[in-house]
């Protein structure tokens, strides 16, 4: 009796393994899976949009090759946010309550996201930013927004050390953009603390904004300072013109940049001038794992040769962290169930842990930003190369 009772333990503890590896793996509902997409396609951010729309290209492409998410082909409703804070705005409430999408890839910028995260945090979808860097964004928005890149403050730190240390610099100038959330960000709040911290001084600040085109009195302003480097938060064209009229006047000290300039424009638009740049990035492009030389294969061919920055490598894994959610945790695609797939996808994003995408491997911590690993980066010919992880 005993032996027979073990028997029928054994058969319902299969079943029910049956059971649950087919509830997991059955097709979802409908006829396709829905995610949401704000991006910059037009405005001051569209040339880093244009970036991110080549990796979600790829990734859109790959994942419907292999079958879509649950047995459906994944639709992704694309919007242009303009670079602006209030179409970010009015574009969150369109795919979440219109579009009735399950997720949302972006905004993009820190500015963007600053502003449209309550919106999604109100409303409870999970809402995905590749690339926006500025610190508490995402811990003012609990539980449903997340990102999938490191914030300034954990990036720059380890690069930062390495770049006075390898130059002996114990005096900076800073040239900053103050039009820019990230960067005005950056140089007020982030840096100041890593200064204080290695004890380095700061013999002269100068600003510029967004779009400025005469950077003449910054440049004459630090060379007058005798410093023997310059950090520059700013995004990547304002940066390597700053580069370019440093040069120009001989000033040729070390330079780093912040996260605005960690892209392939800054090396293109800078040329000689931005040689020997130091920054830090979370993306190995030059990774031998073959999935991470197949991404940038592909999308250099698409890019005329441009070598994927992080944030791109960062959107083509959300994408793929997106599938995972919806088909490993039960997520049904039924309309009548929109909400608690929603929450299942949050829920997915919360705890996850060691995922090893082309971006590197990625852990969520509590207050919704990503512990990722960090790379040190120098320009040299022309292109931004690891120099350490």
């Amino acid at each position: 009796m005993q032996q027979k009772f073990r028997f029928m333990v054994v058969i319902l503890a299969v079943v029910a393994l049956m059971m649950s590896a087919h509830s997991a793996a059955a097709k979802l509902m409908g006829t396709e899976v829905k995610i949401g997409y704000i991006n910059p396609f037009t405005g001051w951010g569209s040339p880093l949009g244009k970036d991110n729309e080549i990796a979600v290209e790829l990734a859109m492409e790959d994942i419907n090759a292999a079958g879509g998410i649950g047995g459906l082909p994944l639709k992704i409703f694309k919007y242009d946010d303009a670079s602006r804070q209030e179409q970010a705005i009015n574009l969150m409430r369109r795919v979440a309550n219109s579009d009735k999408v399950l997720g949302v890839l972006g905004p993009y910028i820190s500015a963007l996201c600053e502003v449209a995260f309550p919106v999604a945090n109100r409303i409870g979808i999970v809402a995905v930013s590749s690339a926006s860097a500025a610190p508490g964004i995402t811990e003012r928005n609990r539980p449903w927004t997340f990102r999938n890149v490191l914030t300034s403050e954990r990036l720059h730190e380890p690069a930062f050390k390495s770049w006075i240390e390898r130059y002996n610099i114990k005096r900076l100038a800073m040239a900053y953009d103050s039009a820019d959330f990230l960067s005005k960000t950056e140089a007020t709040t982030v840096f100041p603390g890593i200064f204080k911290k290695y004890g380095v001084e700061v013999v002269t600040q100068q600003t510029f904004q967004t779009g400025n085109l005469d950077f003449s009195p910054q440049g004459v302003a630090i060379k007058a300072s005798n410093a023997e480097g310059v950090v520059m938060p700013a995004l990547h064209y304002e940066a390597s013109n700053m580069a370019r009229e440093l040069r120009r006047i001989e000033v040729k000290v070390p330079l780093y940049v912040g996260i605005g300039s960690i892209s392939p424009a800054y090396t293109r638009l800078g040329k000689a001038a931005v040689e020997g740049t130091m920054a830090a990035q979370s993306f190995w492009p030059d990774n031998p794992d073959p999935r991470v030389q197949s991404f940038v294969k592909r999308y250099k061919e698409r890019a005329a040769g441009k070598v994927p920055p992080h944030y791109s490598a960062n959107i083509y894994d959300n994408l793929f962290i997106m599938k995972d959610a919806i088909e490993k945790n039960g997520v049904t695609n039924d309309p009548a169930k929109l909400a608690e797939d929603r929450a299942k996808i949050r829920d997915w994003w919360t705890n996850l842990k060691d995922y090893k995408g082309v971006s590197g491997m990625s852990s969520m911590q509590p207050n919704g930003d990503m512990a990722k690993e960090i790379y040190i980066m120098e320009v040299k010919n022309g292109e931004w190369t690891n120099l350490k992880k």
